[in-house]
């Protein structure tokens, strides 16, 4: 994995990650409509589209739309996974079915850089190198 030190590399893979267009017409001309209060996950947005005038989230369509448990808490489990920790240990410390991770780690497994910067800026990594352990 590349090593994200470029400001400009930095902002424009968060703006590829997080560029809204309209799911129903497929326009880019969205803005915000409004904010909304996660059970969960904190604050999101609402967009409107500006063609079609449909209403959506943030995370629609995305592979964190529908996630109950908090991002932060998968991540943590995720990050034991990778760290050797087995599915049966991990079931049982984090307190999760089997099911569970298991369908959170086939979800997010396309998403490693995105995991990767998200590490990062909330600093639940630890990075050596080109290596996330």
């Amino acid at each position: 994995m590349e090593i994200l030190n470029d400001v400009g590399l930095c902002q424009e893979k968060e703006d590829a990650l997080f560029k809204k267009n309209c799911p129903h017409c497929y326009s880019e001309k969205v803005k915000i409509h409004s904010h909304y209060q996660t059970k969960d996950n904190g604050e999101r947005k609402m967009f409107i589209c500006q063609e079609c005038s449909s209403c959506f989230a943030e995370t629609y369509g995305s592979v964190i739309a529908g996630l109950e448990t908090p991002l932060s808490e998968i991540v943590k489990v995720l990050k034991a996974r990778m760290e050797g920790i087995g599915l049966n240990a991990a079931a049982r410390v984090f307190g999760y079915a089997k099911t569970t991770i298991l369908n959170w780690e086939k979800k997010l497994s396309g998403l490693q850089e995105t995991l990767f910067l998200y590490a990062l800026v909330t600093g639940q990594w630890e990075v050596y190198g080109c290596q996330i352990r």
